[in-house]
């Protein structure tokens, strides 16, 4: 039984590494740097965490409009 635990064990670290390394990969740091580049051009130097924009300028019933938020879903180890 001991041996099935050390085999179990040394596999285990092998593959870890790799999953490690295929996981860093699927972080997405580079995208959040636009991300962030369009959020600073969009907001300037706001307070506010959301900010609405409108097609023809907060007019209601006609008007598409969007909120967008400063928050970014960017992943990353803590």
């Amino acid at each position: 039984m001991a041996q099935f635990a050390s085999a179990h064990t040394a596999q285990y670290h092998r593959y870890s590494h790799f999953v490690k390394e295929e996981m860093a990969k699927r972080l997405n740091g580079p995208y959040n740097v636009i991300l962030e580049a369009w959020i600073q051009i969009l907001f300037g130097d706001e307070v506010s965490q959301e900010k609405s924009f409108y097609s023809f300028g907060e007019l209601s019933g006609i008007d598409a409009s969007f909120t967008i938020s400063k928050v970014t879903s960017f992943s990353h180890y803590l």
